[in-house]
């Protein structure tokens, strides 16, 4: 799912639910100053810092983080420390990203029957 920051907020609360973080495209938009601002897990700033961002003026950033790096349980909150951003954060809404990884990407586990004698070979 697609969620933009919006345009002139200082901060705002970007999804209510749990979920993982996919991708953060952002741009400085004075090109004058530099902006700073975080991504928490939680409904506000006092939730667990997820990702600090700083850029120089007129700067952007796209990153891009796979399988589902940052997960969030709490919300997904955007504080505005400093200067002007324009953009979008890619969410996974309502998964639970742990589980995810560890079906899909982990090790494939081999069991041995007891009497491997009676297991047919095709």
């Amino acid at each position: 799912m697609l969620v933009p920051i919006p345009l002139g907020a200082a901060s705002a609360l970007l999804v209510g639910e749990s979920g993982c973080v996919r991708a953060v495209s952002v741009r400085e938009n004075t090109d004058a100053a530099r902006a700073t601002f975080s991504l928490f897990d939680g409904a506000s700033a006092n939730g667990i810092l997820l990702a600090p961002y700083s850029l120089a003026a007129g700067d952007s950033s796209r990153d891009t983080w796979y399988p589902h790096t940052f997960r969030f349980q709490g919300g997904l909150y955007f504080e505005l420390e400093a200067g002007a951003v324009s953009g979008s954060v890619i969410v996974d809404v309502g998964h639970d990203c742990h589980e995810h990884i560890v079906v899909e990407y982990s090790p494939k586990v081999v069991m041995v029957a007891p009497d491997v004698a009676t297991i047919p070979v095709p």
